[in-house]
């Protein structure tokens, strides 16, 4: 234990002088700014009980609290710990002091852009975010690799890594995505890392998820503690903990860990998770009517409705997957030169889905992705994935419109594809 000579000659130890300190500086920094013990101890979530057994002498702050204290009093740390109080900083010096004494250690100084949380002035780990908090990112032009403390979802597409705490919903990722909970994404070119579950288009690397995977095709390796449900997987599936559910007839024999044989007796085959290009009829989980052209009718921006079955040209549809991945749905009533169209080409709740001239664009394009239950949502492109095809206020009648909405797994949003021979 190291000792300090006073001046009046006694000899203590500075581990006892130091504690001393910082209860007298607390003492006069929260009297000189009139500042009571329970607003001290709001600030720095403790209670006041705590702050009163500081200022007695009977216990100490714990060693975490000394940066968030001098913060909050506008002093350096080393004026708590040897009883000299600082004088207040100018505007530019305590700037600087706050975001330095405020980046975690394990922050690099890179380039990757980064959304955090603060709880009043205290910056919140990127463990201790508040997970009730889902964050809106919305990228007019490719952004490169972003990392956010919470829930996200992104509306646009992101040219780098994407890092979420919790759940991430996104478009495309040209590099690996990685989420403490659900990743839901269009494609990912990089792997794809989630503490629960994946759902998404195509991934060009590997996939790994603490309980499902669902998604067309994954061309690295797969680890899934539940079930795994693609169309086809080129690399070897090392673990899984439900069922294998695939289109790939020869996808088992990836299956390469000895030590598992769960999935054997429950393997499936043939279940369609991306839909082959080929003609359907679309019918509406809640009502049992079909999407339809009323009346048949072969023009520009015709409003879709839902009506019941009439094996009729206008409820036929071709479904083609575009060389990007997304779906085109072009009528039989036009030769399927028109295809589904969403008006107003943005992501509004209650845009009417229209019959329009095919010309690919982003309001034509749809992602289709499977749900447990052997029915399909229909998400719109336009809305970045989060809206899709919605009969509009659930309705079951003859006529009802067909809008986009923002998708809440209802029934009136999901749809089932019978093919037409």
């Amino acid at each position: 234990m190291g000792l300090l000579r006073k001046n009046n000659g006694e000899i203590v130890s500075k581990e006892i002088e130091s504690c001393s300190n910082i209860r007298n500086s607390i003492i006069y920094l929260r009297k000189e700014r009139n500042i009571t013990q329970e607003k001290l101890a709001n600030a720095l979530d403790v209670s006041v009980q705590a702050v009163s057994k500081w200022e007695t002498g009977s216990s100490l702050p714990d060693i975490l609290q000394i940066p968030r204290i001098a913060l909050f009093f506008e002093v350096s740390i080393d004026s708590l710990f040897y009883g000299t109080v600082l004088p207040a900083k100018t505007s530019t010096e305590k700037v600087e002091r706050t975001e330095n004494e405020s980046i975690p250690d394990n922050i690099m100084d890179d380039d990757k852009i980064r959304i955090v949380q603060y709880k009043g002035k205290r910056l919140l780990r990127s463990d201790d975010f508040h997970e009730g908090i889902i964050i809106p990112v919305m990228l007019d032009n490719h952004m490169n690799s972003i990392e956010i403390w919470g829930n996200a979802t992104i509306e646009g597409d992101v040219s780098g890594n994407v890092k979420v705490g919790t759940s991430i919903t996104c478009a495309d990722v040209s590099g690996d995505v990685t989420a403490g909970n659900t990743i839901t994404c269009a494609d990912i070119d990089g792997d794809a890392k989630a503490g629960n579950t994946i759902t998404c288009a195509d991934i060009d690397g590997n996939a790994s998820a603490g309980t499902s995977i669902t998604c067309c095709d994954i061309d690295g390796f797969v680890n899934a503690g539940g079930d795994i449900r693609c169309k086809q997987i080129n690399g070897d599936i090392m673990s899984c903990g439900g069922s294998i559910v695939s289109n790939d007839d020869n996808m088992y024999e990836n299956y390469i860990d000895t030590k598992d044989e769960s999935c054997e007796n429950e393997y499936t085959e043939s279940e369609e998770l991306c839909l082959p290009d080929r003609l359907y009829r679309i019918k509406n989980v809640n009502s049992g009517k079909m999407l339809d052209v009323p009346m048949g009718y072969d023009y520009n921006g015709v409003s879709i409705q839902q009506w019941e079955a009439n094996g009729t040209n206008a409820q036929i549809w071709k479904v083609e997957r575009l060389q990007n991945h997304y779906y085109m749905i072009t009528s039989a009533v036009s030769n399927y030169t028109k295809c589904l169209d969403v008006l107003g080409s943005n992501a509004n709740n209650g845009n009417d889905i229209i019959l329009y001239d095919s010309w690919e664009g982003d309001n034509q394009q749809f992602i289709i992705r499977a749900n447990d239950d052997g029915s399909y949502r229909i998400l719109t492109k336009s809305s970045h994935g989060k809206s899709a095809l919605d009969v509009f206020e659930m309705g079951q009648e003859n006529g009802n419109s067909v809008v986009q909405w923002e998708y809440w797994g209802g029934a009136g949003q999901n749809w089932i594809f019978e093919p037409v021979q």
